[in-house]
């Protein structure tokens, strides 16, 4: 997989005219999932920015694991609503 090759699992709007993005991509061939911001270029094409994380994909089911524990916790505390209303 290039970085050009790159899946994205979600995408959502942060602010206008930027996105987070979920993928798996590579970088200097180890397979990655990253979770980052990408913004509008000149040319209409989003680009990656600093903003975000990028860890090796044997980590991904920790990941996940400590993203769904976060989330139950953020609803038990009503910092989110449910999954039908969530923010985006």
């Amino acid at each position: 997989m290039t970085p050009a090759s790159a899946v994205t699992f979600a995408e959502w709007r942060a602010v206008p005219g930027e996105v987070w993005r979920v993928r798996i991509s590579t970088f200097k061939d180890r397979p990655l999932v990253d979770v980052r911001v990408f913004y509008r270029g000149k040319g209409g094409d989003f680009l990656p920015t600093k903003k975000g994380v990028a860890l090796g994909v044997a980590h991904l089911a920790e990941l996940v694991d400590g993203l769904s524990l976060a989330l139950e916790y953020a609803r038990a505390h009503e910092l989110v609503g449910p999954p039908d209303t969530e923010w985006k």
